[in-house]
């Protein structure tokens, strides 16, 4: 199951559809609460202007990913479908072509913490479509 962060569920529903995705492969996430209740599921998160249910969706972002840090192998990306950000920087990437997100290189414009930008995909090795 697919859980996108997404401002609206129209913004949910378009990534859905550009993804191929069904509408009952994917959850729109617009609250902290509906986050908190979740036990699994790849993570998407669209540029969500974290406003004024910012702090709160943004901890159980937080919580959500602590909750699952136990999976060995995450897989992270700047793009917003496919991985043309990827593609040209210097971390290592899954068969996925996302970036492995504990092996970041910390030179990295795109995906090093120092760089402060977006991740808008994210999924465990073990919901890698790839493999």
């Amino acid at each position: 199951m697919k859980l996108i962060v997404a401002p609206t569920r129209a913004h949910a529903k378009l990534h859905a559809q550009n993804e191929g995705w069904g509408e009952r492969q994917y959850i729109h996430i617009a609250h902290a609460s509906q986050l908190d209740a979740l036990r699994g599921g790849t993570l998407v998160i669209l540029g969500y202007p974290f406003g004024r249910t910012g702090s709160a969706l943004r901890e159980a972002v937080a919580g959500f990913r602590q909750r699952h840090a136990a999976h060995a192998e995450v897989h992270i990306g700047r793009s917003w479908t496919g991985t043309r950000l990827e593609d040209d920087c210097p971390c290592p990437k899954a068969p996925c072509g996302l970036v492995i997100r504990d092996q970041v290189d910390p030179n990295c414009a795109q995906h090093a913490l120092t760089a402060c930008k977006t991740i808008r995909q994210i999924h465990s090795a073990e919901d890698c479509r790839a493999t």
